[in-house]
Formats: C-alpha cells, structure tokens, sequence
C-alpha cells in the first residue's frame, strides 16, 4: 500500500489523535500524522499532499465562480 486516509471525524467513541498516531507517517496521505505535522511546522516537511493542494485550488476556483455569477444576478 503507497498510502492511506483515516476519514475524520470518526464516530463518537474513537479517539482521533490516538488513531492519527497510530498511522505510518511515510504513507499518511493527508499528512495529519504529529510527526509529520511537527515537521511541517519547522519547516523540515519531506513532502506535502497533493489532496489539500488540489482541493484548495478547486475550493478557490469554484469560491470564484459562485461569487461571480452571483454579482451578475445582482445587476
């Protein structure tokens, strides 16, 4: 297996933090794992997901799009 995702929030009863610890760090694809997330933060990340960058960029992209058609049929 290249990589995985632990789909949060998990159901009541299951502690997130012990199951995101639980993980390899080298196949958490969201990157949620602490060492991975320690890591980010000094700067040392080996590499980034592309599942935030990609979903962030659709985000913007269709943020943009509804913004747009929605000035329009203000006019």
């Amino acid at each position: 297996m290249t990589g995985y995702i632990i789909q949060l929030p998990l159901p009541a009863g299951l502690d997130e933090n012990a199951m995101l610890e639980l993980m390899d760090p080298d196949k958490d694809a969201d990157r949620l794992h602490p060492m991975v997330l320690g890591q980010l933060v000094l700067g040392v990340a080996g590499y980034l997901s592309p599942v935030p960058g990609g979903v962030g960029s659709m985000t913007r992209a269709m943020l943009l799009v509804n913004v747009v058609e929605a000035a329009e049929r203000l006019r």
